[in-house]
């Protein structure tokens, strides 16, 4: 990884943040839809700025793991997050901090190649939105009752079948008891 924040400890905390992140969206997005944006927030990136600048750096973590935290970010915007393990954070900030880190870095090589790097940023939270027609995060799961479900379903149903006959059974025994005047509803000793 080259860049200032090149080294081995700057490498190891972005693997873990990749990890912890990467993580949490692929059990929400499913494995082929997240290797599909990580390729996205890889390629896209190269395809706009290569034709501006050709002495960009573009290899590199910064733009996929920028877009999975932007997509992160969107999706669990009010979730505590600690900076650094000691400044408490909203993760919709920590969201806003990678989409600076981006500008930050590709700024100085010229305002339009800044903003252009935003834009797979920009795409990446639009998506997370679910504002971009035919495109969701997540993938709407059917989740199949376990044994233990299916059981306390079943016990739960014959439990109300059982107290449903039985209240039929009073009714039917107190319409029995009380005689034929109990259901005329224009008896005067009702």
């Amino acid at each position: 990884i080259s860049g200032g924040l090149g080294g081995p400890i700057f490498t190891a905390l972005l693997l873990f943040w990749t990890y912890q992140v990467g993580r949490s969206l692929e059990a929400v997005m499913t494995t082929p839809r997240f290797i599909k944006l990580w390729l996205f927030g890889t390629l896209f990136p190269a395809l706009i700025l290569s034709p501006v600048s050709s002495s960009l750096l573009l290899a590199g973590p910064l733009f996929p793991v920028s877009v999975l935290t932007v997509v992160w970010a969107t999706r669990n915007a009010n979730s505590p997050v600690l900076l650094m393990g000691f400044f408490p954070l909203a993760a919709k900030w920590i969201g806003a901090l990678a989409a600076l880190g981006v500008l930050a870095t590709y700024y100085p090589a010229g305002p339009l190649i800044g903003l252009l790097a935003l834009v797979p940023l920009g795409l990446a939270w639009a998506f997370a939105l679910g504002r971009i027609p035919g495109l969701r995060v997540a993938v709407p799961r059917v989740a199949k009752p376990t044994k233990e479900q299916r059981r306390r379903d079943a016990e739960f149903e014959g439990e109300v079948a059982r107290r449903r006959a039985e209240r039929e059974e009073k009714d039917r025994l107190r319409r029995l008891l009380e005689g034929p005047a109990a259901d005329d509803p224009t008896d005067p000793l009702r």
